[in-house]
């Protein structure tokens, strides 16, 4: 850990001389300065956020309304804030209603936060009907959760002679890890199982597990093993757990009440029919961008530009970006001018920052971007976000030594009271990746030898990251066959999963489409939750096609939630 931090440091001067270099010279220092400095009589403000029962609520977001200040309570509840008497504080907390509360004095506050009641009832009578579902049938015994991982198949001459069932030959396979009372659910990765049972299909039809232990091997021609989103897709929420495929030698119709025509295994539910904008054709110019879309010439923008930022002073970060954005046709060094401008004004704020670095990777900045996200850490060394960022920043700007550093620590979770289980799959394939590109550039004896294998298989991943925990969303992603799978970043939905992004300190997701059908597959976004307008979560997405093999290509984009006003098209990738 030592080594990684002294790096980092040395990184980190770096590039801020860099920077002071790139954007002082042309267009000097900017005079514009955090919101709190150029306040007088500052209020240094201490309290504590609890539920009404009195119990402390960690990582409450406290911010002061209209501003990027903002802080978060720690494992009991406190917090401490700099702010004006008269200041509006918002305040907000996972299952909780969000709260304002007038500051007029300095003085030590307690904030309760009332649960959300409706919100705890409706999870309350999902987990009882998810729980009455397992009861009537195995094909609803699944949770909306899917990892992306590869396929493997077996055939006959692949079964041991002396293996009875099916059952015997597939639980010795390292890919599946047998359940009580003699079931099957798929390893995600170094032991850890997926909570939902694999579901089976018998020669087009889905069946329950227990078939596959009355099933001779001499029966069989071939089993497929497939945790991939494009396995699963068909299926719906019922190959969530992931899909086995067997085909016998002697296909028959499992169901006699079809009279002789095969039963789709297709769910019934997902049968995709919307024609939605794109994500393009949704978004209106706000009339500030309107405005400086006018322009015409570069010095007629940079003189709206200077005007807007007077009117609308420091809280609208999604004006900044944009505007940044904006100056790329016309000057890319005043573009980073403007980001350099927000990263000074942003008060630390996470969220700010992680919108700041987002942009810089999407405009292919990526040494910019390793300095903010240097300075995250730094702010938030709890939170494995911040190291899983760092190592694909650094591969991006070419310190693989440092970035394989880190992805060790992460893998053998050696970093010091942090764990990082919960993205441990990520690491995992990300690390898989960079030592198929970059192995000849450090040193990787010692790994285990399925980290050393490369990838051959045509294979699209797609990762997301958003800026704001709370925040609910929905991603529908749509087969060229035209079935769907929803995920949802929802109390409702995935409430477990938002549960351990706030203790951990993550927010990412990433889907694997392997052996994909050709086609187009369609990407959805949805907004299912009200967004903070001057700060709004950003949720950026990196589609890596050709994964881990030499013709990888890489995109990365951003898109502002407060935005997304319905469920619009992100984008369509060509199987």
């Amino acid at each position: 850990m030592v080594y990684f931090l002294r790096e980092s440091y040395a990184l980190k001067s770096k590039l801020f001389l860099v920077l002071c270099l790139f954007v002082g010279l042309f267009y000097g220092v900017s005079t514009a300065y955090s919101q709190s400095s150029i306040k007088e009589n500052i209020l240094k403000v201490n309290g504590k956020v609890s539920t009404e029962a009195g119990a402390p609520l960690m990582n409450a977001d406290i911010h002061i309304k209209n501003t990027f200040i903002a802080t978060q309570s720690d494992e009991d509840g406190e917090f401490e804030i700099d702010l004006m008497a008269g200041d509006v504080l918002v305040v907000s907390a996972f299952l909780m209603k969000t709260s304002e509360i007038t500051v007029r004095s300095g003085d030590y506050i307690s904030i309760n936060l009332a649960a959300n009641a409706e919100l705890l009832d409706d999870i309350l009578l999902s987990q009882k009907k998810k729980q009455e579902e397992r009861v009537s049938t195995p094909f609803q015994n699944v949770k909306s959760d899917s990892r992306g991982f590869p396929k493997q198949s077996l055939l006959n001459k692949d079964f041991w002679p002396g293996d009875i069932s099916v059952y015997e030959s597939l639980v010795r396979n390292p890919l599946l890890s047998g359940r009580p009372g003699g079931g099957l659910s798929f390893q995600r990765s170094r032991g850890q199982i997926n909570p939902s049972p694999a579901l089976v299909i018998l020669d087009d039809v889905p069946v329950d597990q227990s078939v596959l232990q009355q099933l001779d091997p001499d029966q069989v021609q071939s089993v497929s093993m497939v945790r991939s989103l494009a396995g699963s897709i068909k299926y719906g929420s019922l190959g969530a757990g992931g899909v086995i495929y067997v085909k016998t030698k002697n296909t028959f119709n499992f169901d006699d009440n079809e009279g002789g025509k095969s039963r789709s295994a297709l769910a019934t539910d997902n049968e995709y029919s919307e024609n939605l904008l794109s994500i393009e054709e949704s978004f209106e110019d706000s009339s500030y961008i309107a405005q400086l879309k006018s322009a015409q010439s570069f010095e007629q923008a940079k003189d709206i530009y200077d005007q807007h930022t007077v009117s609308l002073g420091v809280s609208s970060l999604l004006y900044y970006l944009e505007a940044s954005d904006f100056f790329t046709q016309w000057d890319p060094l005043y573009s980073h001018h403007i980001l350099s401008q927000l990263f000074r004004l942003s008060n630390n704020n996470p969220k700010v920052l992680l919108g700041i670095a987002y942009q810089c990777e999407q405009l292919g900045r990526h040494r910019q971007a390793a300095y903010v996200y240097q300075e995250l850490m730094l702010m938030r060394p709890d939170h494995v976000q911040s190291y899983l960022d760092l190592a694909q920043v650094y591969t991006q700007i070419g310190n693989y030594k440092l970035a394989s550093s880190l992805y060790r620590q992460m893998l053998y979770n050696t970093i010091p009271n942090l764990d990082f289980r919960p993205i441990e799959f990520q690491i995992i394939t990300e690390y898989r990746r960079f030592l198929s590109k970059f192995r000849s550039k450090v040193k990787f004896q010692g790994l285990p030898n399925e980290l050393l294998i490369p990838n051959s298989r045509k294979t699209v991943r797609i990762v997301f990251e958003w800026t704001n925990p709370l925040t609910e969303f929905e991603l529908q992603f749509v087969s060229p066959d035209k079935k769907f799978y929803n995920w949802r970043h929802s109390a409702f939905d995935n409430k477990g999963f938002i549960e351990s992004e706030l203790a951990s300190g993550f927010s990412t997701k990433d889907f694997v489409i392997e052996n994909a059908a050709r086609g187009d597959w369609i990407i959805n976004i949805n907004r299912l939750s009200e967004d903070n307008e001057n700060i709004p979560t950003f949720v950026k997405y990196t589609i890596y096609k050709n994964y881990g093999l030499q013709n990888e290509t890489t995109e990365t984009k951003i898109v502002p939630l407060n935005k997304v006003d319905m469920k619009v098209t992100l984008d369509a990738i060509s199987g």
